[in-house]
This record gives C-alpha cells, structure tokens and sequence, in this order.
C-alpha cells in the first residue's frame, strides 16, 4: 500500500469506529477530497463527520481546541505546513497547555503536509514542525515509508495529548515497507520498538561505518546516499528513521556506525538535526554532524531547490569529509 492509502484507511477506521472523531479543514469533503486527496470519498461514507472549514486556520485550529475539551478527537487537518504559522498562538499558548493545566486527556492532532523538492516556492515547501519542537505538551511525529503512517495516525488520535502529525508530499504516491526487503540491497526492522518506532535500513549482516539519523520524507535523499557510499566508495551505512521527533531518547539509540550523520529536511541552524547531534555527541560519545538545508528561503527553480535542500549528492560529499576529519 502507498503512504496515502494507509492514512485514508485509518482515518476511515477512526469514523467507523469511534464516533467522537471528527476531521476539520478546508476542501476535506467531496468533490475535492483535501489538496493532496487524503480524505477523498470519506465525507461521503460519513456525512457531518468531515467538516470544510472557511479559510480561516485560526479559527477553525481554535474550535478543534474547543471539541477537544468537550471530549470529542478532532483531527484538524492545515493544508500546507507553512500555514501553521497562522495557528501557534492557539498551538502554544492555549493547546500545549491544557493537557496539563486541567489534568485530563485531551485528544487532539494537528495533520499538516510538509517540505518542499516540489518546486512549490518559498511559501509551500517548509518544514515547519521545528516551530513546535520543544514546547512542553506538545508530541510532533512524522511518520516515513518505513513506518506505517495510518497506524501512527491512531496512536496519535489515541494518545490523550496533543500531537502535530506532519506528512511528507512526496511520500504520500511512495509503497510503504515496514519489514524485510527493501529493493535489491537494503533490509528494514525495528531497531526500537514503540508507539512511535525506530526502523532501521541497512545492509544484512554487514556492520556500518556510518549511521545516518533522518526523519520524514529526507529519508529519499538519504537512501540514494546510503546506495552511493556504498558503490562508489565502499563505505557501508545504516540508516535509523525516527517517527516521534520530540520525545525519542536518541541518545540511546542503537547506533552502530563509529560516527553518525544526522540529516533533516529544514534548516540546520537551531533544529532539531543539531539538537539530535549534540545529544549523541555528548550522551554515547560518537562523533556527530548535523546537516541540514543552507540558510536561505527556499526557491521555486529547480536547481536553486536542491541547492538550498539537502541532497543525496551533498549528504554523500560532506559524509566522506566527516569520516576523515572523525577518523582517530
């Protein structure tokens, strides 16, 4: 199944199941189905439960809070992630804080598409969830095509805390592998078994130079340099995807490269791949680099993108210079 169709079928197993879920955003119901047709032919199936919002993320972000504390599970849906700064006010100040503040569950998630490799320009291709990294009450997940997207779905939904779920674009056409073969050279498993797991990519039976850090829809790029350390330069990598970017105790991951090379999509400077890094760093003792998009707005032309985002051929360049600078 395609990342997209795993959200689908969950979100339709929510409305099936429990019918204090509701979704809210704009364009959900039919005809149009959401901008990237995730919820397309469930208003249909469940009349009243989808709800298409006016162009108004405040306003409907704050009445998601309100079903919230009624007891119902909104699913607030922002239809790009770069919009999600209209609604931290209501995120931080009011949702972060009830949680604890009243002492009671309160289910409540946030779905957002994020990043860029789209040529969608400056305003619809951030990676926006470092906004809501680090605020206590808070849970951000990305889940990726190793992780099963709708089964994260509903263990956010579940979760009785607030949740940011953010979805990749050009993750939700991907197939999903959560297990065994991945194409001709790679195996995935779960490195760390959990609500939100750790999965692994790595080569069988062959133990790595490198472990590459990464979470969401990055993970392409990391893939393709994981692929070309190993033919063009003999070097052997693992990858491990992390799905709960805010409370995922990394520096206890199982690493078992000598250095590790943590990669996101948005910018380096004061993120979450730094952060991961010096947690690694400082925690298991590995050498480790943060790597990142470079510090400009992201264009709309092709070739300017993929300077500004971190790249397959950049994550491979800088990895080999690390090795050296990090061999003893």
């Amino acid at each position: 199944m395609r990342y997209i169709e795993h959200l689908r079928q969950a979100i339709e197993d929510l409305l099936a199941q429990d019918p204090t879920v509701y979704l809210l955003g704009e364009d959900i119901e039919e005809p149009y189905g959401g901008a990237f047709k995730v919820t397309k032919g469930l208003s249909t199936k469940f009349p009243g439960r989808l709800l298409s919002m006016p162009m108004s993320e405040q306003g409907y972000t704050g009445l998601g809070i309100g079903m919230a504390l009624a007891g119902l599970k909104p699913i607030v849906e922002i239809m790009f992630g770069d919009f999600v700064t209209l609604v931290v006010d209501q995120v931080v100040n009011h949702l972060a804080k009830f949680y604890e503040m009243y002492d009671r569950p309160l289910h409540y998630v946030l779905r957002t598409p994020s990043g860029g490799y789209r040529g969608y320009g400056a305003t619809h291709s951030q990676s926006l969830e470092r906004l809501f990294l680090g605020i206590p009450g808070l849970r951000v997940v990305a889940p990726n095509v190793l992780s099963d997207p709708g089964a994260l779905l509903k263990t956010s939904v579940n979760l009785g805390m607030p949740v940011i779920f953010v979805e990749n674009k050009l993750d939700y056409a991907r197939p999903v592998v959560t297990q065994g073969a991945f194409g001709d050279l790679f195996v995935v498993e779960t490195a760390v078994a959990d609500r939100f797991p750790v999965q692994r990519l790595a080569l069988p039976d062959e133990p790595p130079e490198v472990s590459f850090v990464t979470y969401g829809g990055v993970l392409q790029e990391v893939i393709q340099a994981q692929e070309r350390l190993l033919y063009d330069h003999e070097v052997i990598a693992e990858t491990l995807v992390i799905s709960d970017l805010s409370h995922g105790r990394v520096e206890t991951l199982p690493l078992r490269g000598r250095a590790v090379v943590v990669v996101e999509e948005s910018w380096v400077q004061f993120g979450w791949a730094r952060d991961v890094a010096y947690r690694i760093q400082h925690h298991a003792g590995k050498p480790a680099l943060a790597l990142g998009a470079r510090d400009h707005y992201i264009p709309a032309s092709e070739p300017l993108e993929r300077f500004v985002l971190p790249t397959a051929s950049r994550i491979v360049t800088e990895t080999l210079q690390f090795l050296e600078r990090a061999t003893p």
